[in-house]
């Protein structure tokens, strides 16, 4: 080995025993190291300190699921109202959209059929 090899070999094992010292656990899965740090606590998408901001106030499913259930009426997110400027980005197509509840498309209306897939939610156009 000449000098460069050697110092570019030193570098890496610094590099490798800092990052070493951050990490408090390790789990190996599937030949798939999942290493667990201290250094920042984890937040939900949102929340204070959470690093990522949000356009829209941050919601509790549970809290306003239990709302909606104490006062018989069904859930309107004040965030998402069923109003044409929720869903229109730039400009209104050329068809009316009208809003209706699962219930009011089927009958037995079902979120996930035998669990989540891709293909439950198709991203693009309204209506299509």
């Amino acid at each position: 080995m000449d000098k460069m090899e050697v110092s570019e070999c030193s570098l890496f094992i610094n590099q490798e025993q800092e990052h070493a010292q951050q990490l408090t656990s390790s789990q190996s899965r599937g030949g798939v190291t999942i290493a667990h740090t201290t250094r920042r606590p984890i937040y939900k998408l949102g929340e204070k300190s959470s690093g990522i901001r949000t356009r829209v106030n941050v919601q509790d499913f549970y809290q306003l699921r239990d709302q909606s259930y104490n006062s018989g009426r069904l859930f309107e997110d004040p965030e998402f109202p069923a109003t044409d400027e929720s869903i229109y980005f730039s400009k209104k197509p050329n068809f009316k959209c009208e809003w209706k509840r699962p219930r009011e498309i089927s009958k037995n209306a079902q979120f996930f059929v035998e669990g989540p897939s891709r293909f439950d939610i198709e991203q693009g156009s309204i209506g299509k």
